[in-house]
C-alpha cells in the first residue's frame, strides 16, 4: 500500500506548481513525478492479476462481472465526490469550469475530449490517471 501512495505523491508533486521550486528535493521529485504514473499502472496490474488468481484458484474460474462491479464499487463513490468537491470549489472561488471538461470527468472520457476540444487549465488537473485507468 506505501508503493501505491508514493506513486500517487510522485504524480501530485509532478503536476501541482507549488512544488515546482520549493526546498530542495521537491523540483527533483517534481520532475521525475512522471514515473508514479507507470508505478501506479504496474501496481494495478499486479493488484488486478492477483485478485482474479486467488479467484481462480478458489471457484476454478473468473467471474469477471462481480471483479468489475467490486472494482467500481470500491473506486467510483470516491471518485465522483471527489469531482463534486472541486466542482464545489470551483463555485465557490467563482472558477471558469469549461462544460466539456465537467462531461469528460463524469464520463471518464476527459483525455479524449482535451483531444478534440483543447486542453483548458483547471484547479483540478490531477484526474488523467482516473480517466485513462477506467478506459483500459
Amino acid at each position: 500500500m506505501a508503493y501505491v501512495f508514493f506513486a500517487f505523491l510522485l504524480v501530485f508533486i509532478h503536476h501541482h506548481p507549488l512544488f515546482r521550486e520549493f526546498f530542495f528535493y521537491l523540483p527533483l521529485l517534481n520532475h521525475y513525478g512522471w514515473i508514479g504514473v507507470d508505478l501506479f499502472f504496474v501496481l494495478s496490474a499486479f493488484l488486478f492479476t492477483k485478485l482474479l488468481r486467488i479467484e481462480h484458484q478458489s471457484t476454478q474460474g473468473i467471474n469477471f462481472q462481480r471483479f468489475y462491479i467490486r472494482r467500481i464499487l470500491r473506486i467510483w463513490p470516491l471518485y465522483f465526490v471527489f469531482i463534486f468537491a472541486c466542482i464545489i470549489y470551483d463555485v465557490l472561488t467563482e472558477s471558469t469550469l469549461p462544460f466539456y471538461r465537467l462531461v469528460g470527468f463524469l464520463t471518464f472520457s476527459d483525455n479524449l475530449l482535451c483531444i478534440f476540444e483543447g486542453y483548458s487549465s483547471i484547479s483540478f488537473t490531477f484526474f488523467y490517471e482516473p480517466s485513462l485507468d477506467n478506459l483500459l
